[in-house]
């Protein structure tokens, strides 16, 4: 066909292809050709990859925003338990704080990972709040590290008595396996908290046993039953009522003719609200006969007899009701020997002992040689002993 063009827009010997519609060809065909055919679509494997990374960072981003979340949660309990504690909840209503504040040691340590996820966040608001957890953290648990000191020196020729404790768990059948550590400690005087009828029949078989001249026993169905041996003389007072629970009570005589009043401690356990408040009586009531006694003891020469306190106070010193009975004018054995981390219960559980509730209190006439914890024997509960000097 021909084509009709204005003059001047061509020059002579230019090629010209004409298409069949009578437009002309060239790169505007192909461009043409595809904006017909509408825009071009990714390959299968490009749509591929950009939808896996999406979904991957869909879940990224779920990932953090659960993090955060948890961190969040994290952090309002460890500041509700703190602050709780700090405005003496445990005080004011009683069960569950007592036995939140019981595992202060452990409860805490997540505060430290958290600052660091703070900063990482630049959360400040976060940051400052694990900070000051951290910092009370510290100023709790350092105490059950460092050494209080005797409060007197070492006598050389002082009347010395090992004494050993252990709450037996009033039905455990392997309670006969403590002969062994017996043989090893031989503790001049033994007391055994939770002594049931069951226990009595079982260590009639302990041969260490015999070697005690004297003893005291108190068994008993109910968890207030105890056994006091002893190579020297116990002079029996009238038991320590307090809150319902009888606390045995008695002098030690020693060769050198030394004495020591000896008190039998197994409290309630503060696990719900009734108990909770039978064992912060019960704590009481010890605190109110130590301020007798030390009373008593300030009196005159002749009536300044040590006092020992010594079993199972279902209690730590992240208690209020403990640290007021050692305020009373007693320290802790463990405290003054310096026996760094030594928890005592439970024994029996999967993540083993993880508070110190079993405790030897003396008064500050009393001072402390040695402390040692003693290995499992079946019980939920460690024996403890110490060397004391009067």
């Amino acid at each position: 066909r021909a084509v009709r063009t204005s003059p001047g827009t061509l020059a002579p010997g230019d090629d010209v292809t004409v298409d069949s519609s009578g437009g002309s060809s060239g790169s505007d065909a192909a461009d043409a050709a595809q904006a017909a055919d509408g825009p071009q679509r990714p390959s299968r494997g490009r749509r591929t990859w950009t939808r896996r990374f999406g979904q991957h960072l869909g879940r990224q981003h779920g990932v953090e925003r659960v993090g955060r979340l948890a961190a969040l949660g994290v952090a309002g309990v460890l500041l509700l338990c703190v602050g709780a504690r700090l405005t003496h909840f445990d005080d004011l209503i009683g069960w569950p704080f007592p036995a939140v504040n019981a595992f202060t040691p452990l409860l805490c340590l997540p505060a430290y990972p958290l600052i660091g996820y703070a900063l990482v966040r630049r959360s400040r608001l976060l940051a400052a709040g694990m900070v000051a957890t951290a910092a009370l953290h510290l100023t709790w648990t350092v105490p059950e590290f460092v050494r209080v000191g005797q409060g007197h020196h070492l006598i050389p020729r002082a009347a010395e008595v090992r004494l050993m404790t252990a709450n037996v768990n009033g039905w455990n059948t392997g309670v006969a396996r403590i002969a062994t550590q017996l043989d090893q400690e031989k503790p001049a005087v033994l007391l055994l908290e939770e002594y049931t009828p069951l226990i009595a029949g079982q260590l009639r078989a302990v041969p260490a046993l015999r070697d005690f001249r004297y003893s005291v026993l108190r068994p008993s169905y109910e968890p207030f039953g105890y056994a006091v041996y002893s190579r020297y003389p116990l002079t029996t007072a009238p038991d320590l009522h307090a809150a319902g629970f009888p606390f045995g009570r008695m002098t030690v005589t020693l060769p050198s003719g030394n004495r020591f009043e000896l008190v039998v401690v197994h409290t309630r356990s503060p696990v719900g609200g009734a108990y909770t408040r039978r064992w912060a009586d019960q704590l009481d009531a010890l605190r109110t006969e130590v301020s007798r006694a030390e009373a008593a003891r300030t009196g005159g020469a002749g009536a300044r007899i040590p006092l020992v306190l010594a079993g199972d106070f279902n209690a730590t010193r992240d208690h209020r009701p403990f640290r007021r009975l050692l305020g009373a004018g007693l320290r802790d054995a463990h405290d003054v020997a310096g026996a760094g981390w030594s928890p005592t219960w439970s024994a029996t559980a999967r993540w083993k002992e993880t508070t110190r509730i079993d405790h030897i209190l003396v008064s500050s006439d009393v001072t402390v040689d040695r402390y040692h914890r003693g290995a499992p024997f079946g019980s939920d509960h460690l024996p403890i002993s110490a060397d004391l000097q009067l």
